[in-house]
């Protein structure tokens, strides 16, 4: 089952989001990208057609989330107790055990032997 191998990773990307300020998602001013959850999952939404797939509760009592759209996009958040949310990582070839690979995840799945 995919379950524990996918908490494990989520538990590691946090653990590295936490530490390393380099994987936050940044302007080309280098201005971190946050604002209040509602706004950024609606602006996701918009303009990438990506909703909300998975989400655990941080020991701090915020949110790390992942976002998705069907063409394959994703976008994790981080959310503090406050509600503001906070962009960490976005990219292509999103992959779920219910949805059929696009084709960019089925060369990146190749690639790692998956």
């Amino acid at each position: 089952m995919l379950r524990k191998p996918m908490i494990v990773a989520a538990s590691a990307l946090m653990a590295l989001t936490v530490s390393a300020a380099h994987a936050q998602q940044r302007t080309p001013g280098g201005q971190q990208i946050c604002a209040p959850r509602a706004a950024l999952v609606e602006k996701l939404k918009a303009e990438f057609n990506e909703e909300p797939q998975s989400v655990g509760v941080t020991h701090s009592g915020g949110l790390f989330e992942v976002l998705s759209s069907e063409s394959g996009t994703w976008t994790v958040l981080a959310t503090g107790p406050n509600g503001v949310s906070c962009l960490v990582l976005s990219g292509d070839g999103w992959m779920t055990k219910d949805r059929e690979a696009t084709s960019k995840a089925q060369g990146a799945a190749k690639k790692l032997d998956m």
